[in-house]
């Protein structure tokens, strides 16, 4: 790796000091964020790059065919989502599912950001695709009982939300 595009990346539950690229930097911070359930924490340092460090999506945006992974665009695009940028955050998921068809939390945020631009069958849809490619996550139950709801199907619903709680 070269000085200048290198990072040292600290592990202090494996006691590990490494060098990694700075691609592989940002996707190790967003999936420490995912692993630790620190969601907010996550989506805060991902705004603050895209608000003061803009040049990290331009050079996202060069690289996009030289290997983002689906976790780096899904970080992306949940990051776009939060900030209210569901256009970006679409395309982003749509990006990372092309890379990976099996990679389900990218078809949970797509749900959800259809769920909140009020697209509700196809949030339905999404939602169905990802519980398929993992049936073990609870979100995505959750993001099931919130659509269900809004479809006025509420006995599903239900269900749902009480699947999300046993998980």
């Amino acid at each position: 790796l070269s000085k200048e595009n290198s990072l040292l990346f600290v592990d202090f539950d494996l006691n590990i000091i490494r060098e990694i690229d700075t691609k592989e930097y940002y996707e190790l911070k967003g999936t420490y964020f995912i692993l630790k359930n620190e969601y907010k924490e996550k989506r805060d340092w991902f705004s603050q790059i895209l608000s003061k460090n803009y040049a990290y999506i331009q050079i996202a945006d060069i690289t996009c065919d030289y290997g983002l992974t689906p976790a780096i665009r899904l970080n992306l695009a949940t990051t776009y989502y939060y900030l209210g940028k569901y256009g970006e955050a679409f395309a982003e998921c749509d990006k990372a599912i092309r890379s990976n068809p099996d990679f389900a939390e990218a078809y949970h945020t797509r749900s959800n950001i259809y769920f909140t631009s009020g697209k509700y069958d196809e949030a339905l849809a999404d939602c169905n695709e990802a519980l398929m490619l993992n049936p073990d996550y609870p979100d995505t139950y959750y993001t099931l009982g919130n659509i269900n709801y809004e479809l006025v199907k509420y006995v599903d619903a239900e269900a749902a939300y009480k699947k999300a709680i046993e998980l």
